[in-house]
């Protein structure tokens, strides 16, 4: 009895490793091949941030698809993360793509358990009804693919350390270099970035007045010439205590209160960006490029 007992655990370990060689042929079967050209997407991030495939090209892209309730997918954000921070350069960019329906349990997730280098984008729809799951084949979750600057399919998995070998030999090659990005820099460097919102920042004086605080994150381009453009809000918060009405206010008027809040501090936030002096401009082999640059500005009373 316990030579049957012993030799059925055996088959059963036997099994589940050839399960785990085999997850590409068992669920990538149908994915995109290498060379076809990757379709395009569009997404918001952020408040107004649109996240295109085109953005990317020139470099080399990960596109991760997962979902906070997947357990496999939860199993591998720690090495995808660490992937994302190892080629934090630039040379490689990153872009997750759930399939959560929750935005809150999306949310929490992006910002306590996956902190992806990269964007991180939902339709909040299922996972099926979305256009992005047709349009790549996918059929199974975590689902990686790695696509060129030429904007074609390189290679797609669904294992995450087929995905991690493939960049080892893209960088041992030397094939990542020339897509490495020095970022864009405020004249004097990043104190100097520091003395200059310190000094030209105006807080809203109605919201100073009420004793309110804020944190608005902002995205320009810093373009080849050292300008800034493409100013937007990228998210907005109110900080410290919040109260959840005020007397003799309606629910409409003091939801047109924090809507007055929220555009008199997005207003000082892009102001301050807006009068910034020309940086030095990002640099992708050598030569001036066009960089998308997030910068938080915290407004609080003290």
């Amino acid at each position: 009895m316990k030579k049957l007992l012993i030799l059925a655990v055996l088959l059963l370990g036997s099994s589940i490793t050839i399960s785990a060689q085999d997850l590409d042929e068992k669920y990538g079967k149908d994915l995109l091949q290498p060379g076809t050209q990757a379709p395009d997407f569009l997404f918001i991030e952020g408040e107004k941030d649109s996240v295109t495939l085109k953005m990317f090209h020139e470099s080399y892209l990960v596109l991760d698809f997962w979902a906070s309730w997947c357990g496999d997918c939860r199993k591998v954000m720690p090495d995808m993360e660490a992937l994302s921070k190892k080629y934090s350069d630039g040379s490689v960019n990153f872009v997750g793509i759930s399939f959560d329906t929750d935005t809150t349990a999306w949310k929490h997730c992006i910002t306590s358990t996956y902190k992806l280098m990269g964007y991180q984008v939902s339709e909040f729809k299922k996972w099926k009804e979305t256009q992005i799951s047709k349009d790549y084949h996918i059929n199974w979750i975590p689902t990686m693919y790695l696509i060129d600057p030429q904007g074609k399919v390189d290679m797609a998995t669904v294992d995450i350390h087929k995905l991690e070998k493939r960049l080892e030999e893209l960088q041992s090659a030397d094939s990542l270099v020339k897509y490495k990005v020095t970022m864009p820099q405020f004249p004097g460097g990043f104190s100097a970035l520091m003395d200059y919102l310190r000094t030209n920042i105006k807080y809203p004086h109605f919201c100073e007045k009420r004793g309110l605080q804020a944190r608005v994150a902002v995205s320009f381009v810093v373009d080849r010439d050292g300008s800034i453009n493409d100013i937007k809000e990228y998210k907005y918060e109110l900080k410290g205590p919040i109260p959840s009405s005020l007397p003799n206010m309606t629910k409409e008027s003091f939801n047109e209160y924090l809507l007055l809040c929220h555009q008199q501090f997005t207003k000082a936030a892009m102001q301050v960006v807006r009068k910034m002096p020309k940086w030095s401009p990002g640099l992708k082999g050598g030569k001036p490029v066009r960089v998308k640059y997030r910068l938080p500005i915290n407004f609080s009373l003290r």
